[in-house]
């Protein structure tokens, strides 16, 4: 085998520029013999091995080898022909791993590039990779992939997913098998068909618990959440009926649990699991039953984050930071304290978003979930990294105090939250951790205009393909983070960083309860409206339009923002008049200036929710009053009762009963979200305007497979959910 050392590629890449600069000066010619016995360098095609070549074209870019295709029809031959499948086998495999990857993610390329395009290996929303047809349009779609990653304004399709009626708590996507898991802040497991928004299965409100948290790996398909009792359920994906799931076992400990994370790591399933006294658990599930392999000895009172690599398993303590330990010795390996990190920087929140168009279409669910739609420019918004500390930080915690939560390693990286609205960040993670010398050289800390009001429900992290994601005031950033073992950028060297809304107007903003980062795509917890078509009643005449009879109510959805661009229209598949976005890149000065900056929240923000549901639910215009309706729903009830026996009659009061008990709820859960914590206070806010209504108790309700509003059963007796649509 040819090995070239690093003087022949250096030669070659000066013969190759020679080639290319002089190609350019002069218009296409196919005597390119005529060209090269002018110059005093030879041609390296007739000079080198084809090994040496192909050798020295692995460390040549993209646009250098475009470029050294147009010299000659000997290079185009040599690189478009003989040598295609080569060349770009090569560099599809440097192009996918030039983000840092997580180490415990496959990214493993096959020999056959249509393999890779299949089910099994794309992991994009879009199914960026489907219809691959060389290495070489492989690499194509990689470059443009990548750059609109890397632009300052990328175009941007969005989807909204509603799932069911309660707000979505935790989710994992799994590309493989084109569904979404997630849990409620309800209760219960919903099952949600990626592509067209359907629900495949479910598991009640009674079955799991409020605010579950949900770990997901999708190779396999082992799903985890955790119960009452200090214990973790594990269940798996059926791979016979799709989108099912059967439990497989129930992980039970003695102490209180705070938090767990699964990870793959060569074909081995970890589940680490920590207790606030003082112990981490390391669990095998890639057997059956799964085994506890260690039990580790940490310090008390962890907060309950963790993340793990390969060997190792991280613990967030606090105001103590992270601390690393060993997953098979348990020794602690080392410890990071963010307050010991001298490279301060600070971002500059985007200045506050105008209230969104009442009733307009960007409020709810999108009409179809795939593929996204409305390529845009102005869904992410640039900002600019600045150094020093914040001229005007909002949160009064200084960072000795700071309490650190959220933390994620992947590969050599690592970044962590705090409640003062810190990001703190880490370019070798290995190093920092065992050299006090490269902790200095390789981390950094972020201020931001975060308070910490939402630490408590929020504070959520993504880290994945050399992004962070992390929320900050009733907004995601979107960091990109710089090369291994350097330091973020200012100035017009500066990465991009975005941001974008969490929910689709300000009076409706709530925590993020969680994000993800993907290969195409970014997703997380939106708050928006839902949409519910009530039952329509039995005997009842209701000839009204489905639009008119559709109830609103305010909910977590899911989000996702694409941005893979449009193979068939690529770099031109924007209509969109650019220079109208809001944005701001001067750094606060002045305290008026950063307080004018924050949605205010109270009394006023409560008002204008009830306004925003006012109009997008009322039917003022045209039709009955609810004063007409309720006496034609009495004398319609009077002639029902007259030619109905007792069981229909009974049928019928249940129905009216369940939809009173859904008008409460919705009024419950609006005040809940408007941040009313008195029930009187939120039932007098957002009570209907009948003084003389009955306030009933109700117990809580979720919609069954049994349920004829929710889902319905087909000839061959499969469950098809029913999504309402209506929030176009």
């Amino acid at each position: 085998m040819c090995i070239s050392t690093p003087h022949m590629t250096s030669q070659f890449h000066e013969t190759v520029e020679t080639l290319v600069a002089k190609d350019q000066q002069q218009p296409f010619s196919h005597k390119s013999q005529n060209h090269t016995s002018k110059t005093k360098m030879q041609d390296p095609l007739q000079i080198l091995p084809a090994e040496i070549i192909l050798r020295c074209i692995e460390f040549t870019s993209i646009s250098g080898i475009a470029a050294l295709n147009s010299t000659s029809k000997a290079w185009h031959s040599f690189l478009d022909t003989t040598h295609q499948d080569a060349i770009y086998s090569a560099q599809a495999h440097q192009l996918y791993n030039k983000n840092p990857r997580s180490d415990r993610e496959v990214s493993k390329l096959e020999r056959d590039f249509k393999a890779f395009g299949g089910p099994k290996l794309d992991r994009s929303f879009v199914r960026y990779f489907q219809g691959v047809e060389s290495w070489k349009d492989f690499c194509k779609r990689l470059v443009l992939l990548d750059r609109n990653w890397n632009s300052r304004r990328p175009v941007v399709r969005e989807s909204v997913v509603q799932v069911g009626y309660d707000p979505v708590w935790r989710f994992k996507p799994d590309f493989k098998r084109r569904f979404i898991v997630s849990t409620s802040q309800s209760g219960g497991v919903c099952v949600t068909d990626m592509d067209d928004g359907r629900m495949l299965w479910r598991l009640r409100r009674e079955d799991v618990r409020m605010c579950a948290h949900l770990e997901y790996d999708q190779e396999s398909g082992t799903a985890c959440w955790d119960r009452f009792g200090n214990a973790v359920e594990v269940w798996k994906a059926d791979e016979v009926e799709r989108g099912t799931f059967h439990r497989v076992s129930i992980l039970e400990h003695d102490v209180e649990t705070r938090g767990f994370q699964l990870s793959r790591f060569n074909d081995k399933e970890t589940l680490c699991i920590v207790s606030s006294e003082g112990k981490g658990f390391v669990w095998d599930l890639s057997v059956h039953p799964p085994v506890q392999r260690k039990v580790l000895e940490i310090e008390d009172e962890a907060v309950g984050h963790l993340d793990q690599g390969e060997n190792t398993v991280m613990y967030s303590m606090g105001q103590r930071g992270f601390h690393v330990c060993s997953k098979t010795t348990g020794e602690v390996m080392g410890r990071l304290e963010p307050k010991d990190c001298v490279n301060i920087f600070h971002i500059a929140h985007p200045p506050p978003q105008p209230n969104l168009t009442m009733g307009a279409t960007n409020h709810g669910p999108t009409a179809r979930v795939f593929p996204p739609e409305h390529p845009r420019k102005d869904r992410l918004t640039p900002l600019k990294l600045y150094n020093g500390p914040h001229p005007v930080p909002r949160s009064p915690l200084a960072i000795e105090n700071d309490e650190w939560g959220s933390g994620l390693i992947s590969g050599n990286f690592m970044a962590g939250v705090s409640r003062g609205g810190r990001v703190f960040i880490c370019t070798d993670f290995p190093g920092a951790l065992s050299d006090p010398a490269r902790f200095k050289e390789t981390t950094a800390i972020l201020h931001t205009e975060g308070d910490g009001s939402t630490f408590e429900l929020g504070g959520w992290l993504s880290v994945k393909n050399g992004r962070a994601l992390f929320e900050i005031v009733d907004n995601i950033y979107v960091f990109t983070l710089p090369d291994f073992g350097q330091l973020p950028e200012t100035g017009p060297s500066q990465r991009p960083i975005w941001a974008t809304p969490i929910s689709s107007a300000p009076q409706l903003a709530v925590p993020v309860s969680f994000m993800g980062i993907y290969d195409d795509c970014i997703m997380h917890t939106y708050t928006t409206l839902g949409f519910r078509s009530p039952r329509p009643r039995r005997g009842s005449n209701d000839e009204r339009p489905a639009a008119e009879r559709t109830r609103a109510f305010p909910t977590k959805a899911i989000r996702i923002m694409s941005l893979a661009p449009n193979l068939s229209r690529p770099g031109k598949e924007l209509d969109y008049l650019e220079g109208m976005e809001v944005h701001d890149e001067k750094p606060r000065n002045s305290i008026q200036a950063s307080r004018s900056t924050i949605t205010p929240r109270g009394p006023a923000m409560q008002a204008g929710l009830l306004q925003l549901m006012a109009l997008l639910t009322g039917n003022d215009e045209e039709g009955t009053t609810e004063d007409e309706e309720s006496d034609i729903d009495d004398i319609t009830r009077e002639r029902l009762e007259l030619e109905l026996d007792e069981d229909e009659l009974r049928e019928m009061e249940e129905s009216l009963a369940m939809e009173r008990d859904q008008e409460m709820e919705d009024r419950m859960q609006l005040a809940r979200m408007m941040g009313l914590d008195d029930e009187d206070e939120a039932m007098e806010m957002v009570r209907s305007d009948d003084d003389d209504e009955a306030v009933m108790s109700r117990l809580p309700y979720a919609p069954s497979l049994d349920d004829d509003d929710w889902e319905d059963e087909n000839e061959d007796g499969d469950v098809v959910g029913e999504i309402a649509e209506g929030g176009e």
